[in-house]
């Protein structure tokens, strides 16, 4: 198609980017692209916005998905990528008053041994961002339209941070004998006094198993000893895993 978009990404330098991926990104492209040429010059500004955004976000939740994701490239190459394709796409045609060709790299003229990768310099002094920078309105150049967005995927990542070591800690509880997870598990409220059978009764088993278990006498995998596992690695208080009030008389 004339004035592709995606252009450039088959040549986007993220060595670790499979081909299955860049097709993804190149779908995500051309869905922005699609939003980016029905406007007309009434609606161009609100469409556009949406156009980049939306390109932005499908850019990074593919780069998300394949455990790719990076702040860096939230806050650079993947806003360029996304302004590549605007620019090959002349999706800021009906916006500005000024033609995209203005807007169009210059091999020749931009470096000294030629064009060096796809997003040199960025936001750098050759001729197709100095000229994007002095004709394009400033929430361009100063890239706020991608704010929600990278705000959005950043919290994204220190969510998927915050499991992983979430999860670390819980593995190495799996391994740890009956006394030394109960030790553990009892560490975690050393101002607090846990009562036992409160602690049975979340995990659904009685005063004897839980004898049993500290012994270890119970065969590992049994279903007490599953239990007890699962409840003590959750680190959390009997009333927080099971809300309900233990019965008079239980043990």
């Amino acid at each position: 198609m004339d004035n592709d978009p995606t252009i450039w990404v088959d040549e986007w330098p993220l060595a670790e980017l499979s081909s299955v991926d860049r097709l993804r990104i190149k779908s995500q492209i051309y869905k922005g692209h699609a939003i980016a040429v029905r406007h007309t010059r009434k609606n161009a500004r609100v469409v556009l916005i949406e156009a980049m955004s939306k390109t932005f976000d499908g850019v990074a939740r593919v780069l998300f998905d394949s455990g790719l994701l990076t702040k860096e490239l939230l806050e650079g190459p993947v806003r360029l990528l996304i302004l590549e394709a605007a620019m090959e796409g002349k999706w800021f045609d009906r916006y500005s008053y000024e033609p995209t060709e203005l807007y169009a790299f210059d091999e020749t003229n931009a470096f000294v041994g030629g064009r060096p990768d796809i997003f040199p310099g960025y936001p750098g002094p050759h001729i197709a961002w100095h000229t994007f920078t002095e004709n394009t309105h400033s929430e361009f150049f100063n890239m706020k339209i991608f704010e929600w967005g990278t705000a959005y995927w950043n919290s994204r990542l220190l969510d998927s941070k915050a499991a992983n070591q979430e999860a670390r800690p819980r593995q190495s509880l799996e391994v740890l004998s009956p006394k030394a997870l109960a030790a553990a598990y009892f560490a975690n409220f050393p101002d607090e006094r846990i009562i036992i059978l409160d602690l049975c009764w979340s995990a659904g088993q009685h005063y004897r198993e839980w004898k049993r278990w500290l012994a270890g006498t119970l065969k590992a995998g049994a279903t007490a000893d599953l239990a007890f596992r699962r409840t003590l690695g959750t680190m959390k208080r009997p009333h927080e895993i099971r809300n309900q009030p233990r019965p008079k008389g239980y043990e």
